[in-house]
């Protein structure tokens, strides 16, 4: 399985990049499980994992939510205001 990976803002610091192609072995995955092979990828990732905003494919989603081949999911930091 393959998504394209978007990362936003300072999460683009984290990782080194704003965007990946991530493969994952062929099952069935959630938002939950595809960040617990993320963070192994990046660890320092995972120190945003309370306050990150999550989307596939342009819809923000919960954790729960069944990712599928294909689709797109952008991790982006919390709001801010200015």
């Amino acid at each position: 399985m393959s998504i394209k990976i978007l990362f936003f803002s300072l999460l683009t610091e984290v990782v080194g990049k704003c965007e990946c192609d991530f493969r994952l072995p062929e099952g069935e995955y959630t938002i939950k499980s595809i960040l617990e092979q993320i963070y192994i990828e990046w660890p320092d990732l995972k120190s945003w994992d309370s306050r990150m905003l999550i989307a596939l494919d342009l819809n923000y989603v919960g954790r729960d939510t069944e990712v599928v081949d294909g689709q797109t999911l952008a991790l982006m930091p919390p709001l801010q205001g200015g």
